[in-house]
This record gives C-alpha cells, sequence and structure tokens, in this order.
C-alpha cells in the first residue's frame, strides 16, 4: 500500500510537467532518391545553344553550307552564347585531322574559350553537351571545342566520349532506347578507363536517355563526368546525358 501511495504522489505531481511540456513533431526525413534528383538536376548538363540567336543551326538549308559561311552564321550565335556565360567563345576555320592534328585533311570549325575556364566548368559541359546532342557538327561541318591554352586538348573537356571513342567495340549496331540500354553495350567502356573511377552505372530516374555515373575519382574528373556523350546505334547515333555523382570508396 505504501509503494501505491507513493507512486500515485509521484504520479500527481509529474502529470502538471507533462500537460505543459511543448508538443514535439518529427518530421519525415526526405527519401534518398529525392536528395539524389535534386543533386543531379542542379550538376546536369545544358544545350549552350538553345538561345534565340542560334536557332539558325538547327534550320535546314537547301543547299550545303560552305565553312566560310558557318563562320559567318555562328558569329552571332556565339555572341549571345558569350553574353549568357559572360566570356568570349570565338569561332574561327581551321584543319584536323581524325587523330586530333592539325592538317591539312579535314576542314573543320574550331571553338574557343578563354583559358581561365576548366574544362569541368559550366560553360565547357554546357559546349559539349550542345555539341554531342548535334553529333559534333554545326551547319554541316565538325566542330572542334578547344581552350585558348594551346596545351589543352578539346576532348578534355569530355572524357566520357574519348572513353567511348578508343573503347573496342563489336561491329553489330544495338538499339538504344533507354539509359538501361547504354549501360548493357556501353557501360564496359567506361568502367575500364581507370582515368574515371566509375564505381557504378545507373539509370537516371525520370529521364529515359540519362545515366548516373558514381565515381571515385578526383572531384574534377567526377564533374566532367556530367555531360552528354554521342554513340552508334542501330538507326544512326544517339545522344545519352551523363551526370557524375562522387562515391567514397574506403581502402584500408
Amino acid at each position: 500500500m505504501r509503494k501505491t501511495a507513493a507512486f500515485a504522489a509521484a504520479l500527481a505531481v509529474m502529470l502538471p510537467l507533462f500537460a505543459g511540456a511543448q508538443e514535439v513533431t518529427f518530421l519525415p526525413q526526405p527519401a534518398f532518391s529525392d536528395l539524389l534528383g535534386r543533386a543531379l538536376a542542379e550538376v546536369a548538363p545544358a544545350d549552350a545553344f538553345a538561345v534565340p540567336a542560334c536557332r539558325v543551326i538547327d534550320a535546314s538549308f537547301l543547299q550545303p553550307v560552305s565553312l566560310e559561311s558557318a563562320k559567318k552564321i555562328l558569329i552571332p550565335c556565339l555572341s549571345a552564347v558569350s553574353t549568357h556565360y559572360g566570356t568570349d567563345v570565338r569561332v574561327t576555320v581551321g584543319t584536323l585531322s581524325e587523330e586530333g592534328e592539325f592538317t591539312a585533311q579535314v576542314e573543320t570549325l574550331l571553338l574557343t574559350v578563354p583559358d581561365g575556364y576548366p574544362v569541368t566548368s559550366l560553360l565547357m559541359r554546357d559546349l559539349s553537351h550542345g555539341l554531342a546532342l548535334r553529333h559534333g557538327r554545326l551547319l554541316g561541318h565538325p566542330v572542334m571545342l578547344q581552350r585558348r591554352d594551346p596545351e589543352v586538348s578539346a576532348q578534355e573537356a569530355n572524357p566520357a566520349q574519348e572513353a567511348l571513342a578508343a573503347c573496342m567495340l563489336p561491329m553489330v549496331m544495338r538499339r538504344i532506347q533507354s539509359g538501361a540500354d547504354f549501360i548493357r553495350y556501353y557501360g564496359g567502356c567506361l568502367r575500364q578507363d581507370r582515368r574515371l573511377a566509375v564505381v557504378a552505372l545507373k539509370p537516371w530516374a525520370g529521364h529515359p536517355m540519362g545515366v548516373v555515373v558514381m565515381s571515385s575519382a578526383p572531384r574534377p574528373v567526377v564533374e566532367s563526368l556530367s555531360t552528354t556523350v554521342s554513340v552508334p546505334a542501330r538507326g544512326g547515333r544517339v545522344t545519352v546525358d551523363l551526370v557524375g555523382h562522387p562515391v567514397l570508396v574506403y581502402r584500408p
């Protein structure tokens, strides 16, 4: 009885305290997939040529556009691109061999950006993305993207595309209709390039032609993986959007 009476007395003292306590609300944590989706959206590349002044580059012409004419047409387009990104993007005419050395073999358009912009910058990624969407050609001519620093290769702006180009694939054209298809047929090309340090490849949820590249490489390399690549497929070349995502790998 004494224990019961003591418990009742203690309960009588504590009840007012509980009644005056503030209500605590537990908010549900956002799903990891939602957080990842928002993070990927922030680094996803955009089309640098998606400005009104550049609509002409996607127009159809009755006759082939000469290289000099293409250069003149691109000047106002690149002027608008320069204004949008706050830097000076220039176009010149040059010659380039398939090996990347300047020769008299292939005439090409050269897009040049200041050397103060790293290959992982938003400008370089968006220009690479815009060119990949057009299979590396503008107004019917191949395009080379480079910085004004002559020691920087244009291919460094898109190391994933370089890895795909260097990959030995069977001469069988597969149908690429989704990010999963790209991973199935071309994922090995990215995994075998040690510079990219690819840990995993996953379809980009909500983006049918997108792939998330999980990489343990240094940050600049991971950022450069947020780009667009072009690969051969049945029915013609297709473009796939890649987005790099860092992964920490602990090694003993």
